[in-house]
């Protein structure tokens, strides 16, 4: 632990300032968030989008449920469109920079698919207010799961790739057909990862994904 009167800085400096921190700090910062599995946008009262991390911006690409006009955050189904609105306004923001109590809402999609979550949770930036707002795709498949999941408990590549697909709702019989292998193989394959993970449930392997290497994005997919 840090020594006594010591902590993670409040602020990283002045952004403007060449010579400040916030120089080296807020580019890895972003580097951080373009890691991250939700996109996360920051939006003013007008929903003008200052800022998307590299999630956001593919989410926002593919105009599936919401999409970018003129610099500004738009959901495709108007009632939806008017949600968000009212969403944002009636979140209550702090006198001081700190977080308040986030709302969210879900937003369907014009594919039929699982529709997107998004929370927002409002903070005050000088004399007006900003809305950080996080949209998971519970659709989505994580291109570098495996990676992370080598890294972090050993599996091999094989291993890696039969927990990626637990966690993405396959059973044995699909994964079995997915790599061509017969249903016992993939058992023994789970079982390693059972071993090397220390769950014991497919409902444990589950949860120790997503709360952990599957709320990040690695560049390499499974194999």
């Amino acid at each position: 632990s840090p020594p006594s009167g010591q902590g993670v800085p409040q602020t990283a400096g002045d952004p403007m300032d060449p010579t400040s921190a916030s120089t080296t700090v807020l580019p890895a910062l972003r580097a951080g968030l373009d890691m991250l599995a939700a996109g996360v946008l920051l939006v003013d009262r007008h929903r003008v989008i200052l800022y998307a991390n590299e999630q956001a911006e593919r989410l926002l690409a593919r105009g599936d449920g919401l999409f970018c006009h003129h610099d500004r955050l738009l959901a495709i189904e108007p009632d939806e469109d008017d949600a968000i609105g009212h969403l944002l306004a009636g979140l209550p923001i702090a006198s001081t920079l700190e977080v308040s109590r986030g709302r969210g809402m879900t937003i369907s999609r014009a594919t039929g698919v699982f529709p997107y979550s998004l929370m927002a949770y409002p903070f005050r930036q000088g004399p007006e207010g900003r809305w950080m707002l996080f949209v998971t795709d519970p659709m989505r498949e994580d291109a570098g799961l495996c990676e992370s999941l080598s890294a972090l408990y050993g599996l091999s590549d094989v291993e890696s790739a039969v927990a990626a697909a637990i966690s993405n709702g396959r059973d044995l019989r699909q994964i079995a057909v997915d790599r061509g292998s017969s249903v016992e193989t993939v058992r023994t394959l789970l079982r390693r990862v059972f071993d090397k993970t220390g769950a014991r449930r497919q409902i444990d392997l589950v949860r120790l994904i997503s709360s952990g290497p599957g709320l990040l994005i690695a560049p390499s997919p499974c194999p």
